[in-house]
């Protein structure tokens, strides 16, 4: 009997431990999709926009002599949902923030080059929401130089989107 009882103990403790427990659960997945609240180009249509500096003297970084402006029009079709506010969002696309220079220098190619940039003379910090209005932006970006570094020249290029929101 002692063989028998182990036996069923055994069969009893297989059964417990290999039961498979299944239940169906359902999932609803909704969403809504909308057309953008704004349309982000360049004051002609262009959905691309270049910025070229051309050919900077070094001893003009950090001045006016090395700026470049570019006209960025904000159309929104609706007005700001109720609390909201028209905010946009710079993102670096290849070289990342200069943060030892500031929110706002877009880094560049070249070591120890960046572009600080603004909008309406107002600094732009980057990767951060910044309150805007619909309409033409000016932004603008001046070419400066990292204390302490010595360039030889070249060409340098840098990358970034822009995004339009109410927030």
């Amino acid at each position: 009997m002692r063989n028998g009882w182990r036996y069923g103990l055994g069969l009893l403790s297989l059964m417990l431990t290999s039961a498979v427990v299944q239940a169906d659960v359902p999932i609803t997945v909704s969403a809504v999709i909308v057309a953008p609240a704004c349309q982000v180009s360049g004051v002609n249509g262009e959905t691309k926009l270049e910025v070229p500096f051309g050919d900077v003297l070094v001893q003009h970084a950090g001045t006016a002599k090395a700026e470049k402006s570019v006209g960025i029009r904000v159309k929104c079709t609706a007005g700001a949902p109720v609390g909201k506010s028209l905010k946009m969002y710079l993102t670096p696309t290849s070289h990342g923030v200069m943060r030892s220079m500031g929110q706002n220098v877009l880094g560049t190619s070249m070591s120890g080059v960046g572009i600080a940039l603004t909008g309406n003379q107002t600094p732009l910090n980057i990767g951060q929401w910044v309150p805007m209005k619909a309409g033409v932006l000016t932004l603008t970006g001046r070419l400066v130089i990292q204390d302490g570094i010595s360039l030889e020249g070249g060409e340098f290029s840098a990358d970034m989107s822009l995004f339009a929101s109410y927030m």
